[in-house]
């Protein structure tokens, strides 16, 4: 955790310098100076209160304050200094409402009836059963997981006593959908489900074969609210081998008390992962980088975690990690926020990653397909870092205002690191250009990467195009770059604004040291 806390200190540090790292201390006496802003939240046809609804204040040129609903959907937003205040509110299923004009508040003014009224969002379901394949019998408690193809959204439901599951209020759009249960092989369902909004898209069946029973190895535990110390029933725990040269990797869901048992493993070190939903991920013994992660042998061996919850926000983010451009499985990725961001009248408690310049405030695992997703987070900005046994690497910055931010995809790089040598040896990484052949434009992607323990230091970078003869034809770029995945549009004209003629280009893209050449071809 030590070697954590200086990677992270350092990763947002190096973003935080433009803001003021000590915060100002008030005085008990100035409370009486604070103004504050409250109302009420309703449903818009029905007017009901909303519960737990989020009510936002965005002071301009200031700090974002975040309130919750009550039992009678009354909110209060207090503790405001004087000034400018652009105020919205969003609860789940409904659709996201700005107030229609800015708030002035002056110092010790209350004030009151700031409400909203809010839309449902229209929405389908799913639904099916989960049976076993040779027999026929219902599969109880076996776990449907869909994930929007489009979007970033997810959910999940459990099948019941007859094997019949049920999942409703999603957004229209194609889901994937997946079937997990003890003692038999993961399913996914073979074609994309259409969701339309106010039906249901019945008939996503699942028939599951059994894994079988021949080896001995075994790992069993529970897992835990680090807090609190309550179960946490439906989290994952993955085991995955800890050698490259050995692939192989089993899930397990725990039941009601928080156990779970992975079994019918091959007696070899496997590396251990915890995930659950509100929760920070972590490998066993409390590591949160993949490199840290202590190895397991299954010989009836007992796994336990302790997970710290995560704030309670409703924007998500999503995307796909690859690894060199392929689908990248179980890498974990953190979203890491900037300290003093948020003010909010609930404590929130994420995990402190460091007490000067950030937290951990959610964490996701890639699915088979690579794809994750940040869930319930507030606005503000964010820094991704991404783990995997391919080394840990960071990914973009991203601002979340009022919109869930989808399409953040990161290609970590395919890294020579050796067993015991966390070290990033490359700074960058090219792809080929596409479309290619090419007219008249084509995009070039790259990845920038930063050392292990400056990944958010700029790199000077340069990516030009030069002829057959060697001849420098086009600079696309010569500058400082913060690491991250970007795209290049070269217009098939030289610096001189003129079109080339048709032939075969190459493209050089230096980062640091490092540098590497691709061939392209422009065609009229």
């Amino acid at each position: 955790m030590k070697k954590l806390f200086i990677f992270l200190t350092v990763v947002i540090f190096i973003f935080s310098a433009s803001i003021s790292l000590f915060a100002r201390v008030d005085n008990p006496s100035t409370y009486a100076s604070y103004a504050s802003i409250s109302g009420k939240v309703t449903d818009q046809k029905s007017g009901e209160p909303l519960v737990k609804a989020f009510v936002m204040a965005d002071k301009l040129g200031g700090r974002k304050l975040v309130a919750r609903t009550d039992s009678s959907g009354v909110y209060l937003l207090d503790k405001l200094s004087a000034g400018r205040y652009e105020l919205s509110a969003f609860a789940f299923g409904y659709f996201l409402k700005v107030y229609p004009e800015t708030l002035t508040v002056k110092s010790g003014e209350a004030l009151s009836g700031i409400n909203f009224e809010l839309n449902t969002m229209p929405t389908g379901s799913i639904s099916g059963r989960v049976t076993d394949s040779l027999t026929g019998n219902p599969i109880v408690h076996a776990r449907i997981f869909v994930h929007n193809i489009e979007g970033c959204e997810k959910s999940l439901a459990f099948s019941d006593s007859a094997g019949h599951y049920f999942i409703d209020k999603l957004q229209a759009g194609s889901y994937r959908a997946s079937a997990f249960a003890r003692g038999y092989k993961p399913l996914r369902y073979g074609v994309p489900i259409e969701v339309v909004a106010d039906s249901v898209s019945s008939g996503v069946d699942f028939l599951m074969k059994e894994n079988g029973h021949q080896r001995e190895g075994k790992i069993f535990g529970q897992v835990k609210d680090l807090e609190t110390d309550l179960p946490i029933p439906f989290a994952d725990v993955i085991a995955y081998s800890a050698s490259p040269d050995q692939e192989y990797e089993q899930t397990a869901v725990t039941d009601e008390d928080g156990k779970y048992v992975l079994e019918d493993l091959p007696i070899m070190p496997f590396k251990i992962l915890g995930t659950a939903t509100g929760y920070i991920s972590e490998y066993y013994k409390e590591a949160l980088l993949e490199e840290d992660a202590h190895k397991v042998t299954p010989t009836s061996s007992q796994v336990d975690f302790g997970l710290s919850g995560t704030q309670e926000g409703f924007l998500n983010i999503g995307g796909r990690i690859t690894l060199d451009g392929k689908p990248l499985e179980n890498a974990t990725v953190y979203a890491i926020s900037k300290i003093e961001q948020f003010s909010n009248s609930e404590e929130i408690s994420p995990l402190k990653v460091s007490s000067l310049y950030g937290n951990i405030t959610a964490s996701a695992v890639s699915s088979s397909e690579g794809e994750y997703l940040l869930e319930k987070l507030l606005p503000g900005t964010y820094y991704l870092l991404v783990t995997s046994p391919y080394g840990t690497v960071n990914g973009p910055e991203v601002e979340l205002k009022f919109k869930t931010f989808c399409g953040v995809d990161i290609n970590i790089g395919r890294s020579d690191v050796k067993e015991g040598n966390t070290s990033l040896p490359k700074k960058m990484s090219l792809s080929q250009n596409y479309p290619n052949p090419f007219n008249p434009s084509t995009t070039i992607p790259f990845t920038v990467y930063g050392s292990r323990f400056m990944v958010h230091s700029p790199v000077h970078t340069s990516l030009v195009v030069y002829n057959l003869a060697g001849q420098k034809v086009r600079i696309l770029l010569d500058e400082e770059m913060i690491p991250g995945d970007y795209q290049a549009i070269w217009d098939g004209k030289d610096d001189n604004d003129k079109k080339v003629s048709s032939g075969i280009y190459f493209y050089r893209f230096k980062a640091g040291d490092n540098s590497e050449t691709k061939k392209m071809i422009m065609l009229k």
